[in-house]
């Protein structure tokens, strides 16, 4: 199953940080904006996958654009990058052992 997810990178330091307004706890960061977004993706998947395995619902992540981040983040003069991004979810398989 696919995913579409509004993300937000910015610049930290000498690196970039991502995170997903609707996945509260799922961050990633990287060298420059590519890589951060790459690895946001990779973060995104493996989240979503634990939520799916917990059986929790993620049926409205990621369907409006975080317009308030936004807003701030331009009152604040901070330069963020916003960018709808899809994010592959499966659910591993975990083998049963039978005796």
């Amino acid at each position: 199953m696919n995913k579409n997810i509004w993300i937000c990178i910015g610049k930290a330091g000498n690196n970039y940080d991502a995170y997903a307004p609707d996945v509260p706890g799922c961050i990633a960061t990287g060298i420059d904006i590519e890589t951060t977004k790459a690895n946001m993706i990779r973060a995104l998947s493996r989240h979503l996958q634990g939520m799916l395995e917990d059986g929790e619902s993620f049926d409205s992540v990621g369907t409006a654009f975080p317009i308030a981040d936004a807003i701030e983040a331009k009152e604040k003069g901070e330069e963020e990058y916003y960018s709808l991004v899809e994010v592959n979810v499966v659910k591993e398989l975990i083998p049963t052992v039978t005796q």
